[in-house]
């Protein structure tokens, strides 16, 4: 086999930079005799993680303090967050505007490209791309952690699959897990299926299990802050 070569440059899996994957190739010299392996039995082809560096932009309106009186009640505090899909906290959200018959403040996030992106303060560092720490759902690993029978693989919800697989729950068996893209939502276990729960300060999860939740969300995302009760 040839050595292990690679013409490419690292490809972000989403955004423009962040995490990345970068593809090395190697080829087949010569097939096996007597006995050798051939060809086909060799990988010839493999991925590898890469990182390009993300620039954070330089930011002129800091907007509203958190506590300031036009602001709605329960926001998120302003701050650095991932809402490019970056797979870091590159963007500066805040609340802006001016409070006035034709305008009202709007949640908005300074990224690269634009300082006024318009977003849902409910999910303030929600990622269409991957999160600083966030693994995909390993039904294997699932396993070796939770046991043959846990009650996380029958989840079919994409991600409620990643929730699970990223530890927002309280302890294998808990029959709540909390949304990794918003831990005040989520899902519970009842009659022996996953339903959807909007609020869930307010159902038998308790406050403590969404405390403990955003405390995990914080972990993922790299964002402290994120969220307050």
């Amino acid at each position: 086999m040839s050595p292990w070569t690679s013409n490419n440059s690292c490809k972000t899996l989403s955004g423009s930079c962040g995490k990345g994957q970068i593809v090395h190739t190697r080829r087949c010299v010569q097939e096996g005799k007597n006995g050798g392996k051939t060809c086909s039995e060799y990988l010839t082809e493999k991925s590898e993680d890469c990182y390009v560096n993300c620039l954070r932009p330089k930011v002129v309106d800091w907007g509203y303090p958190n506590d300031a009186p036009n602001i709605p009640i329960g926001s998120p505090l302003k701050g650095w967050y991932d809402a490019s899909g970056q797979g870091q906290p590159n963007d500066y959200c805040r609340w802006v505007g001016v409070p006035s018959k034709d305008s009202e403040v709007m949640w908005a996030c300074h990224n690269e490209k634009d300082p006024y992106v318009k977003m849902n303060p409910r999910h303030v560092t929600f990622s269409t791309g991957p999160a600083n720490k966030l693994v995909p759902f390993v039904p294997e690993l699932l396993t070796k952690k939770c046991g043959a029978a846990n009650i996380y693989s029958s989840a079919k919800d994409p991600d409620l699959q990643k929730s699970i697989m990223n530890g927002f729950f309280t302890k294998c068996g808990s029959q709540c897990v909390y949304d990794h893209r918003n831990p005040k939502t989520g899902w519970a276990f009842d009659n022996g299926r996953w339903n959807r729960v909007e609020n869930m300060m307010q159902h038998r999860c308790s406050v403590e299990g969404v405390q403990k939740a955003i405390e995990r969300y914080g972990d993922v995302y790299n964002v402290k802050n994120a969220w307050t009760l």
